[in-house]
């Protein structure tokens, strides 16, 4: 039974794998919360937050209402969404990323263009110069042709020398750059980018997602009103420290604990990294996540 049951389960996911491999447009998908979106897609009914940050790197979740554009493999955070496809698979966002990251390989740079022009002709002028000097040196120069300082060791020697290893071996240098680039989320179209790269004096980046790694943090808790015997206009804007106001800091982990937003998993980790018993307990009697609103 339980071999019968595992040949279900492989063969229920071949059909669904197989299904969106060849769905083709207008197909309705019903991602439910914590699950990827399969295909790109338009929202026809609901709403929620989704985070695409596997295409801009932007860590916080995106609001989509219906009539926005969902690409495929965007993550539903939260709430209830039904999308229709509007590509198939094999013109998804990330099959077109893929096909970009494939002809980014395929672009020969300068150094693969030079050797395509002159690589063929030096490699049969270095190969007949060492065949020259194997049998012209001991008739012309008198050199022993066996030995240290034979015309066999010159020749050797030279062919080493002008060997084009090196060269050979730049476009290789491209197609693993370009490679580790598109593991580490990367985009680069092509081996002329590295080159013009090798020109540039200035560098221009877009923080989030680039050069930090897009994982919030909670460090400080601003109180927007005063006490309750103040006036209601009384703001105060001082930022205090989360040990600095632990009932706040509780209140907030105890309804973030249900939530899957970025900012809820930095509320939480900020409680969890305060000492034992220094947060009180609170009791959560009801829990309702909007989406696009918070709890």
């Amino acid at each position: 039974m339980r071999d019968f049951t595992s040949f279900l389960t492989r063969l229920f996911t071949w059909f669904i794998s197989r299904s969106f491999s060849y769905s083709h447009p207008r197909v309705s998908l019903l991602p439910p919360p914590r699950s990827q979106v399969p295909l790109d897609g338009i929202v026809v009914h609901g709403s929620a937050l989704v985070s695409i940050q596997h295409i801009t790197g932007e860590a916080l979740p995106v609001l989509k209402r219906v009539g926005d554009e969902v690409p495929a493999g965007a993550v539903n955070s939260d709430g209830a969404l039904v999308v229709e496809s509007i590509r198939s698979s094999e013109d998804s966002t990330p099959a077109r990323i893929a096909r970009l990251t494939e002809a980014a390989q395929n672009r020969r740079p300068a150094v693969s263009r030079l050797l395509d022009s002159v690589g063929d002709r030096y490699s049969k002028a270095i190969l007949a110069v060492t065949a020259l000097t194997m049998v012209c040196g001991p008739l012309v120069f008198g050199w022993p042709f066996l030995g240290r300082g034979g015309a066999m060791y010159r020749a050797f020697a030279f062919l080493s020398a002008a060997a084009p290893c090196a060269l050979l071996m730049a476009p290789l240098v491209y197609v693993a750059a370009i490679g580790a680039c598109a593991r580490r989320g990367v985009l680069v179209r092509g081996g002329v980018t590295f080159d013009a790269l090798a020109e540039c004096g200035t560098v221009a980046l877009d923080k989030t997602g680039t050069i930090t790694s897009g994982r919030m943090k909670c460090v400080s808790i601003r109180r927007v009103f005063g006490d309750s015997d103040a006036s209601a206009n009384t703001t105060d804007f001082r930022s205090l420290s989360p040990l600095e106001s632990p009932a706040a800091l509780a209140i907030a982990a105890s309804l973030e604990r249900g939530a899957t937003h970025p900012i809820a998993r930095a509320v939480l980790d900020t409680a969890a990294d305060q000492p034992p018993g220094a947060l009180p307990a609170v009791a959560v009697s009801d829990f309702r996540v909007v989406a696009g609103c918070g709890v």
